[in-house]
């Protein structure tokens, strides 16, 4: 048996392939001897493919969402293998983005496997547009987005833009409708396929669905600890400074100061900050802009008090008795 594995010519034995073989060999009877029959079993044992190269034919392979197989060579010690006669081919982690494997594992003649090796890259994703928060004029020309539609996703991959902290700069701060925003130096991918998947910023501003509003804020303005009275000592009263103004809707330096005397409502207004003793009232207001719509607040009593004096000599003027107690003051020293 085993003609298949190898082929006896004469007193030759040829070698086909792989696998078990039994040899039987006969001598007739003679006159000398009897008939004689000896039997050989012979294992001819596959080739390993452990020292097998494998190459895959690319590595220029982008995530598909569906399994990639390149074709490969295989050789061993210089000789190119069949596919299918020789070897098999298996395949794994070659759906997702990241290195995949081939295995040859052998048939026939060969035994054993072979590795071979290849990458998938990430898919790249474009922006497509944004979703952002319309609010009230602050200032800034930041605000936050709600929500992106990307370009590229493969069979309803789930994957999305993690919209968490994720903010576009607006080309202006100016109360208006916007319809463009240049997005933030982050953005990360989130989802099961994320991993899939690249995300590169544009470098152009990108569109905003449905416009984003800036609407013009409400200011308002308050004292914080603003007690600036004090005993006359012939210098102005100071308005308060940043720190004791609480703000919103506006900026500092949008902030007007009038003093009045008297009263806020029918007092006095002066034109300048006071430096005499009396009781005064600070009013400071933001007035109406295209940005803000106007507010005022109004400070307390603030008393410049009179400084206290006393004569600390005087000199009277030399006169002639004339019988009186008159007396006329040359000069007085003050402290």
């Amino acid at each position: 048996g085993g003609e298949d594995v190898i082929r006896i010519d004469g007193t030759t034995a040829a070698i086909l392939k792989a696998g078990e073989a039994t040899i039987t060999a006969t001598k007739a009877a003679d006159g000398d001897y009897n008939k004689a029959t000896a039997t050989l079993t012979v294992t001819v044992n596959s080739k390993s493919l452990e020292d097998a190269q494998v190459q895959v034919a690319s590595d220029d392979y982008t995530y598909t969402g569906e399994e990639i197989k390149p074709g490969v060579t295989v050789t061993l010690e210089g000789e190119t293998l069949a596919e299918g006669t020789d070897y098999t081919l298996s395949y794994t982690n070659n759906t997702d983005a990241g290195e995949a494997t081939v295995t040859a594992a052998g048939k026939g003649n060969y035994s054993g496997t072979a590795t071979g090796s290849f990458t998938i890259a990430k898919a790249t994703l474009t922006f497509t547009g944004v979703t952002a928060h319309g609010r009230a004029y602050d200032g800034s020309a930041t605000v936050t987005i709600t929500g992106v539609t990307l370009g590229g996703v493969i069979d309803n991959d789930d994957v999305s833009v993690d919209t968490s902290g994720l903010t576009g700069t607006l080309s202006s701060a100016n109360v208006g409708t916007y319809n463009t925003l240049t997005l933030s130096d982050t953005v990360n991918l989130t989802g099961a396929a994320a991993a899939n998947y690249t995300l590169t910023l544009p470098t152009e501003p990108v569109t905003v669905t449905g416009g984003v509003t800036i609407s013009q804020a409400t200011a308002s303005i308050s004292f914080n600890n603003y007690a600036p009275g004090k005993t006359y000592d012939g210098t102005a009263l100071a308005v308060p400074d940043e720190s004791q103004l609480t703000i919103s809707g506006a900026e500092y330096n949008n902030v007007t100061f009038t003093w009045y005397k008297g009263s806020a409502d029918d007092g006095e207004e002066l034109s300048g900050a006071p430096a005499a003793a009396g009781t005064y009232y600070l009013v400071a207001s933001i007035p109406d802009s295209a940005n803000t719509i106007a507010a005022s607040t109004t400070s307390g009593a603030i008393t410049i008090s009179p400084a206290e004096i006393s004569i600390q000599s005087a000199t009277l003027k030399t006169k002639t008795y004339d019988g009186t107690t008159a007396a006329t003051v040359e000069s007085v020293t003050f402290s």
